[in-house]
């Protein structure tokens, strides 16, 4: 058996847009990252919605955080741009452009240990700016298009034209793809746009076969309108709960705070409640 990490990297002719630890052991914060949102057309097309998986309780976003660790380095020196827990064996993945890369979209995972210790990295080439990955435990096998599957491998580069990446496209027309893993229910949640941000989950062991054929549930992605911040950053899924974050940067904020959590019912696809 060999590890993998899930990647979903937002895409502007490339890979693009992974992420996500077990909610019950890890709480964490989280850093703010820079991004323009993208327009959509009025018209919203998406798979049905099935019928509904079995709820869950959420977590109560009124509740403090606390650090897991803080002060650790990674391999280089930008901010992180999203992270992955390996919940078996107690390890997280950190994403950063890669230092002087620019506008290359060069990435750097580090590998930590649970404490935060440097255990050690992998550069991905042209893979684009990383708004969520998943860290899975899984065979050699990959599949793929837009969302892509690899061997985690200590100091190895890996490019977007490798052949040891099989991209997949999970909803056929979508343009694009971002995949969070639910590694208590053994499932993977895909936002993706087909002329707006939708939200699909699937059976994890399905689609490691491949198989995207039965979505558990689809909907529309809540709207953003009266959040502080239109630009989603990041999410996370336990359950039948997305847990979804929305930030700019402080040069696009005019020096304000504005990041918020929400957390969305999946199952009526409906918001639940905002933490500003």
């Amino acid at each position: 058996m060999f590890w993998a990490l899930a990647f979903s990297i937002f895409l502007e002719l490339m890979l693009s847009r992974v992420k996500f630890n077990h909610p019950e052991e890890f709480k964490y914060r989280k850093a703010t990252l820079q991004c323009r949102p993208m327009g959509a057309l009025a018209l919203c097309l998406t798979l049905p919605t099935l019928a509904a998986f079995p709820t869950s309780k959420h977590f109560d976003l009124t509740k403090p955080s606390y650090d897991l660790f803080r002060g650790q380095n990674l391999h280089e020196h930008c901010v992180q741009q999203n992270f992955a827990f390996d919940n078996i064996n107690r390890r997280l993945f950190v994403a950063q452009l890669r230092d002087g890369s620019g506008d290359a979209g060069h990435l750097c995972i580090t590998q930590l240990d649970i404490s935060g210790k440097y255990i050690g990295h992998m550069h991905l080439n042209k893979f684009n700016h990383n708004i969520s990955f998943s860290a899975q435990k899984t065979n050699s096998n990959g599949y793929g298009k837009k969302l892509a599957r690899f061997k985690w491998k200590k100091r190895a580069t890996l490019s977007n034209t490798s052949s040891t990446l099989r991209k997949f496209t999970p909803v056929k027309g979508a343009t694009e793809h971002i995949a969070s893993i639910d590694p208590v229910q053994n499932r993977l949640i895909v936002r993706y746009n087909k002329s707006c941000k939708n939200i699909a989950v699937f059976d994890l062991k399905a689609t490691t076969r491949g198989d995207f054929s039965k979505p558990l549930t689809n909907f529309k992605q809540p709207s953003l309108d009266k959040f502080k911040s239109k630009v989603f950053q990041g999410y996370a899924a336990y359950g039948s709960y997305l847990y979804i974050m929305t930030v700019t940067s402080y040069d696009e904020s005019g020096g304000k705070v504005n990041s918020e959590v929400a957390c969305i019912d999946m199952n009526p696809g409906k918001m639940v409640r905002v933490l500003h």
